[in-house]
C-alpha cells in the first residue's frame, strides 16, 4: 500500500511522554487548507494513493478546519482517516459531527489509546468514542504503543490490558500495534490482523 500521512497541528489537549512530534497544549497553530490541499494532492497524484491519514496533535480540537480538509479532498478517490485520542467520546455533539464527516468522504477513525494516553483519558470515554463512530458508520481501528517485544513493560502489560477488555467489547475492533518514538514494529499479539505499510509519505505541518 502507498499513502500519505498528514500530521497538521502539534496542538493536543493531552501531553504523552512518548510523543514523537512533542505535541502539547502549548503548540499552536494547524496547517491552512489550501496548503493541506495543496500537498495532499501532490503526493496523491505521485501514486501514494491508497490512503489518506490526518493526524497530529490531536484534529478534533480543530474539527472545523479539519471538516474544510475534507470538503478539499472529497474528490479523491481513497480511503480517508482522522487519527485522534478520542477525548471527545463523552460530548453529544460528536455524534452529529461524525455523520457530517461520513457525509464529506470519511472512511473512519484510528483512535489511540495504551498506557500513556490512559493517563489522561478515561476507558469509559474511549469506550463511548467507538460507540459514536459506530453509530456514523465509520470503520474504527485502535492504535497502541509498546515501549518492548516481550510485554514485561509495566507499562506495556497495562496496555495489553486495556486493548484486550476493549477487543473483548467491541466485536471485529481491528488493532494496529506501533513502537515508542513512531518506529513500526510487528503485531505479535495479533498477527492474523498485521498491517504492513510499504510506502508511506509523511507530510509535516510547518509551524511558524
Amino acid at each position: 500500500m502507498k499513502g500519505v500521512r498528514v500530521v497538521v497541528t502539534y496542538n493536543c489537549n493531552i501531553m504523552c511522554s512518548h510523543c514523537k512530534y512533542g505535541c502539547s497544549p502549548l503548540k499552536k497553530g494547524i496547517m491552512s487548507p489550501n496548503e493541506f490541499e495543496e500537498r495532499v494532492v501532490d503526493e496523491y497524484n505521485r501514486g501514494f494513493e491508497d490512503y489518506i491519514m490526518i493526524e497530529g496533535g490531536e484534529p478534533f480540537l480543530h474539527s472545523g478546519t479539519v471538516f474544510k480538509y475534507m470538503k478539499k479532498i472529497l474528490h479523491l478517490n481513497t480511503k480517508k482517516y482522522i487519527v485522534t485520542n478520542g477525548f471527545w467520546g463523552g460530548l453529544e455533539p460528536y455524534t452529529d459531527i461524525l455523520q457530517d464527516f461520513k457525509r464529506n468522504g470519511l472512511s473512519g477513525i484510528v483512535i489511540e489509546y495504551d498506557y500513556f494516553h490512559s493517563l489522561f483519558i478515561n476507558m469509559n470515554t474511549i469506550k463511548e468514542a467507538i460507540i459514536r463512530a459506530r453509530i456514523a458508520d465509520l470503520d474504527v481501528k485502535l492504535k497502541a504503543v509498546f515501549v518492548t517485544g516481550n510485554i514485561k513493560d509495566k507499562s506495556d502489560i497495562k496496555t495489553f490490558e486495556y486493548i484486550k477488555k476493549l477487543k473483548n467489547e467491541f466485536n471485529g475492533i481491528e488493532i494496529v500495534f506501533d513502537e515508542a518514538h513512531g518506529r513500526d514494529r510487528e503485531e505479535y499479539i495479533l498477527p492474523s490482523r498485521r498491517n504492513i505499510i510499504e510506502k508511506e509519505r509523511v507530510v509535516l505541518y510547518k509551524s511558524k
